[in-house]
């Protein structure tokens, strides 16, 4: 009876170790699959550390960020041919046109200029087509596009020159005679030289506009008033110089708009236009300083824009008094 007694409770044991050994192979067997990913995956705390610096944008682009060769990786050759840098219009002046205000200006870019021909215009002032007989440029006068100083090119054969206009900008001319004295400073309004034809043939003004771009000059397409004006190989046009400028009104008063009119960079119909003011909307613009093209009278808006950054020009025809002025 005792033997019989403790068979059963070997047993029992034996049976307890058998199961308990596939558990103890489960358990562990979940614990290293659970080690894997603790140890080949992120902690939540490395994820969140990791999200501001891909997602959190600069408030402002590098220089370094923008495509464009620098003074060691490509010669000047390779630099003419670079496109517009990124963010280029953010920072670009308003160039003006480098002749007199209201003078017709034909211009094309030579087959010469290669690899920069889309970047470089060659102006002739007051034709409709230099390239017919009787037309000669000489002596036409030459201002900057805008305010700036006069950097000589040094041992240029087409008395190339410059007119830095800041840090980053620049502009440059070529074949003149009568230059501005080098270092010299000057406005948009004054006299830089005359149209000639040094290291040319044909008398006229090679013009160019740059950009420091990681520490080396650019040459990038040409912009007039705010407009892109460049033009490919043969390609030609006749554009309206808005070097322009006149004082600023001293008596505001307000108008109503009689009619749908347009807002034109500078007094007359030649001139590029900035937009249209509805009828029946009411606006400031100036009684005194206004001008008298051609017999028709424009007055200046009292808002932004302009040629000369003084205010766009309406015909006064569409305007008529709706309230007090002051001064």
């Amino acid at each position: 009876m005792v033997a019989s007694s403790k068979r059963p409770k070997k047993e029992g044991l034996l049976m307890k170790q058998r199961s308990i050994k596939p558990l103890l192979w489960l358990v562990s067997a979940a614990a290293a699959v659970m080690v894997v990913p603790l140890i080949t995956s992120p902690t939540a705390a490395a994820v969140t550390a990791a999200k501001p610096q891909i997602q959190a944008p600069t408030t402002s682009p590098t220089p370094s960020a923008t495509p464009t060769p620098t003074a060691t990786s490509a010669p000047e050759e390779e630099e003419e041919e670079t496109e517009d840098p990124i963010g280029t219009m953010a920072s670009r002046p308003k160039f003006q046109m480098p002749i007199a205000c209201g003078v017709s200006v034909f211009m094309d870019s030579a087959g010469s200029h290669s690899g920069y021909v889309d970047k470089a215009l060659d102006m002739y002032p007051n034709t409709t087509n230099p390239y017919t007989g009787g037309y000669n440029a000489t002596g036409y006068k030459v201002r900057p596009a805008i305010a700036g100083t006069v950097k000589y090119l040094s041992g240029s054969s087409t008395n190339a020159m410059y007119v830095v206009h800041n840090s980053t900008w620049r502009t440059m001319y070529a074949h003149m005679t009568s230059r501005a004295p080098n270092g010299s400073k000057v406005t948009r309004d004054q006299t830089i030289g005359k149209i000639g034809s040094v290291g040319t043939g044909k008398p006229h003004l090679h013009y160019e506009q740059q950009q420091l771009v990681n520490g080396s000059w650019v040459k990038v397409q040409p912009y007039f008033n705010g407009k892109n004006r460049t033009l490919g190989s043969g390609g030609r046009q006749i554009l309206i110089s808005h070097s322009c400028s006149y004082d600023r009104p001293t008596q505001i008063c307000p108008y109503k708009i009689v009619n749908d009119v347009t807002k034109r960079s500078w007094a007359g119909q030649k001139y590029d236009s900035e937009g249209k003011l509805s009828k029946g909307r009411t606006y400031n613009f100036g009684l005194d300083k206004y001008r008298k093209p051609n017999g028709f009278l424009y007055r200046r808006m009292i808002t932004s824009g302009g040629a000369d950054n003084r205010g766009p020009w309406v015909n006064a025809k569409y305007l008529s008094r709706n309230g007090s002025c002051v001064s």
